[in-house]
């Protein structure tokens, strides 16, 4: 997949999980899509990995799953100091009334209204 298809897919899910996250969390964010455009990769592809690593290696050597553990605390901290600083500096999380939640999740699904099928003239 290109960078391209996979902004789209994150946009694509972004917006499938909108009215979830409204009905469950009260609110939305609008840093969000960046954001997990940059941390889904480097959590599957580097942090997992490594953790699992660490997970295998425990009881045959627990000084190199120590190792790999202390490196991933390395790599994690300041991943943690960073998105901290952006909700403190940035406030991406914007609360939303019960009735403002109401408008977007109509707005939202005005658009599947348009592909239910029509009703016989009759």
């Amino acid at each position: 997949l290109g960078g391209r298809s996979l902004w789209r897919l994150q946009l694509g899910l972004s917006l499938l999980l909108l009215p979830l996250i409204m009905l469950f969390f009260g609110g939305i964010s609008w840093l969000s899509l960046p954001v997990n455009m940059l941390l889904i990769p480097l959590f599957s592809l580097l942090l997992i990995p490594l953790l699992l690593l660490a997970c295998l290696l425990v009881l045959p050597a627990p000084g190199l799953a120590m190792a790999v553990l202390v490196l991933l605390n390395v790599l994690f901290e300041p991943l943690m100091t960073g998105l901290h600083g952006l909700n403190d500096s940035l406030l991406p999380w914007q609360a939303l009334s019960a009735r403002a939640q109401g408008f977007w999740l109509l707005l939202f699904l005005l658009p599947f209204a348009l592909l239910l099928p029509r009703g016989r003239a009759g």
